[in-house]
């Protein structure tokens, strides 16, 4: 890779780190076709060609375009929205398109880190300057309780939501922590951005996070991960036989506990009822469970309605995810969506060639089970999603060394 491509590749995902983080369409939209033009006249110039990638082109189309057209026709998102989105994700994934015929993937995979690096310590220093804040309905974090520090949860300045900020610093914790292994970055500022990170997940209050770090570690230290992606594809039935249980309990057994868990304070912020909602309204739909509602299924089903209490602080709560990516990949494009996006997963370790690749894809996984890490929904991590959708397509990397250093 030469030093203008090099140049490029940190100018893009510096753009891309904060565009992203802007839930504005338009915004994103506006920073990626500007790079994209830059990018197709580097590559009309040279006259390379592009390929076309089958598994991408289906997975925008049962992920994203038609999700997206079925909840405009269902009245819950304006054509604007729709039109907007459905070309911010082509765009991107037409920019990897000519990105493979540039770059080797693990440079693109590190440079997809740095920017994400990136993210953290720009909130992080934003809101201890005082600058852009953004206020929300007063809520202690209850993890800084635990120190005696007695604080606000925050919504970072240039965060897409206090939960996505959450899991985005859970996930860039454990990347840290691989590139210091690796030697990636100066061991210095590794340090640094990991003490940022730490930071950002304590400020944010993601318990889910802090979880999921745990869950993930045990899996690598004990090297387990043969064992979790051979059990990929039954994860869902573990998650359903779990809520059924769950259900059963909130619904026949009296009991204090569970009298808190049906207000939703209990210890996971009132996701049980959310969850148990979700699971008795789509078992009771085999057409829906199979294909979907769309974009927001939560809303074009109304099963909002059985948990919108737990949300009462905020402005939409008929919009707010069901906090599992099961549950929501279901309910917006059915179990055909969600069996296929874990086959690309699967596919995705499968072709994996280092360990920091395999550490963020059960990360999102395993994330995943309290929050919707790997959808639309959350679109840092799911670009990330994208870029392994690719991987195929970059230039071949496995004879090549998987670090690469900052110099």
């Amino acid at each position: 890779m030469n030093q203008s491509d090099k140049v490029f590749l940190v100018l893009y995902f510096t753009v891309y780190a904060l565009f992203i983080s802007l839930d504005i369409a338009v915004f994103r939209l506006m920073g990626m076709v500007g790079i994209i033009l830059f990018q197709v006249l580097s590559i009309v110039l040279k006259k390379s060609t592009l390929t076309l990638n089958l598994k991408a082109i289906i997975f925008l189309l049962l992920i994203i375009i038609i999700p997206y057209i079925r909840s405009f026709f269902s009245g819950v998102v304006g054509l604007n929205f729709v039109i907007l989105n459905i070309i911010y994700f082509s765009v991107f994934l037409f920019y990897l398109q000519i990105l493979t015929q540039r770059s080797k993937w693990n440079q693109v995979f590190y440079h997809l880190r740095l920017s994400l690096y990136l993210l953290i310590v720009v909130n992080l220093s934003m809101f201890f300057l005082g600058i852009g804040l953004r206020t929300i309905e007063p809520e202690e974090a209850v993890m800084w309780r635990i120190f005696g520090v007695h604080v606000n949860r925050v919504f970072f300045p240039l965060s897409p939501g206090i939960n996505a900020m959450g899991s985005l610093a859970g996930l860039t914790f454990m990347l840290i922590l691989y590139d210091l292994k690796l030697k990636n970055l100066p061991k210095l500022l590794s340090l640094s951005i990991g003490i940022c990170t730490f930071l950002v997940i304590m400020y944010s209050d993601s318990r889910g996070s802090i979880l999921s770090i745990i869950i993930v570690s045990i899996i690598m230290i004990f090297s387990l991960e043969k064992i979790f992606f051979k059990l990929i594809y039954v994860q869902p039935f573990f998650i359903f036989i779990a809520l059924g249980i769950l259900f059963y309990l909130m619904t026949s057994v009296e009991s204090e506990m569970l009298s808190e868990i049906m207000r939703g304070r209990f210890i996971l912020s009132g996701r049980e009822v959310i969850w148990v909602s979700a699971l008795n309204r789509i078992v009771s739909d085999p057409f829906h469970l199979f294909f979907g509602f769309g974009y927001l299924g939560q809303t074009i089903s109304q099963v909002y309605q059985d948990y919108y209490f737990i949300f009462g602080y905020h402005r939409n709560p008929e919009t707010m995810s069901l906090h599992n990516y099961v549950l929501q990949y279901i309910f917006d494009c059915g179990l055909i969506g969600l069996y296929y996006t874990l086959f690309v997963i699967h596919q995705s370790y499968k072709n994996s060639e280092s360990r920091i690749e395999t550490v963020f894809l059960i990360f999102v996984l395993i994330l995943g089970m309290l929050e919707v890490s790997i959808s639309i929904y959350s679109f840092y991590i799911f670009c990330f999603l994208l870029c392994f959708l690719l991987k195929p397509n970059f230039k071949d990397t496995r004879k090549e060394q998987n670090t690469i250093a900052l110099k």
